[in-house]
């Protein structure tokens, strides 16, 4: 009788030893996966366009030249760079601007705590005639997780602005925003932004 008690015993502490060590084993595997995919996040270009606007000055009274002011409003925490994307002058005139391209994009870092930068670079163009065109920039790389968006990572980021250009109106010019177009809403409260 007591070698079975000791039979016993024995198996209920390998049994619970057993169960024990695949618990254990289960936790470190599970940690070990979190951790790497930490470290895998760590390393991917995230997404990073917030904002952005496009402001369009005449340089001169007596030629149809502009000066079109790119601006970018990205998450700090990323390690894609704003820039580039295409810009299209609505007159037959696209030009693609590369990362790094000669029109230097300019960052300066406007909110630390919120991850907030501005990025601006210009660009001139001359248009050929008066009339209305209508000038836009895309890129990739916008946001990911932008709730009133299905699957706003994958879809480009668009700006565009609308430039009258009318020898009876003088040197015309496009608005310039006073406050920058980077908000937080909140669920169930009404939503304004007064640029």
């Amino acid at each position: 009788m007591g070698s079975k008690i000791t039979r016993l015993l024995i198996y209920k502490f390998v049994n619970n030893e057993i169960e024990g060590f695949v618990t254990m084993r289960k936790h470190i595997i599970f940690l070990l996966l979190g951790i790497t995919l930490i470290l895998i996040s760590k390393s991917v270009n995230g997404t990073h366009i917030r904002a952005g606007e496009i402001i369009a000055t005449r340089i001169s009274t007596t030629s149809l030249t502009y000066r079109f002011s790119i601006i970018g409003y990205t998450d700090t925490g990323s390690n894609v760079k704003f820039g580039g994307g295409e810009i299209d002058f609505g007159d037959g005139t696209v030009i693609n601007i590369e990362e790094g391209s000669e029109f230097g994009v300019i960052e300066v870092i406007v909110d630390q705590e919120k991850q907030i930068a501005f990025n601006v670079f210009d660009i001139e163009h001359t248009f050929q005639a008066p009339g209305t065109y209508i000038v836009r920039f895309n890129e990739k790389n916008r946001n990911a997780g932008v709730l009133n968006m299905d699957n706003s990572v994958d879809t480009p980021f668009y700006i565009e602005t609308r430039l009258l250009i009318d020898p009876f109106l003088g040197s015309n010019n496009t608005p310039v925003f006073l406050v920058p177009p980077v908000d937080e809403g909140a669920v169930g409260v009404r939503f304004i932004h007064n640029p």
